[in-house]
């Protein structure tokens, strides 16, 4: 909203399960380990911008990390 750079490194921008969300809530840059580039790059070519969104809303109205990680597991493609 105010025009500031985000960005997020290690595991959980490796992980291609996370990456969708991160993207939809608006993180403009993911710094990846290198054996997670190709997954990650992968997953997010499946996903549009407003998908990516759509997920991050979701994931923002629940209540628990193992509500989190039970949606992100149903949404895997």
């Amino acid at each position: 909203a105010h025009g500031k750079w985000v960005g997020v490194c290690g595991g959980l921008a490796s992980d291609e399960r996370a990456a969708p969300v991160l993207v939809g809530l608006g993180v403009t840059e993911l710094s990846v380990s290198t054996p997670a580039v190709a997954s990650v790059k992968a997953t997010l070519a499946r996903w549009s911008m407003d998908e990516c969104r759509a997920l991050a809303q979701q994931v923002l109205a629940l209540g628990t990390v193992a509500e989190v990680r039970a949606h992100l597991a149903q949404q895997a493609r």
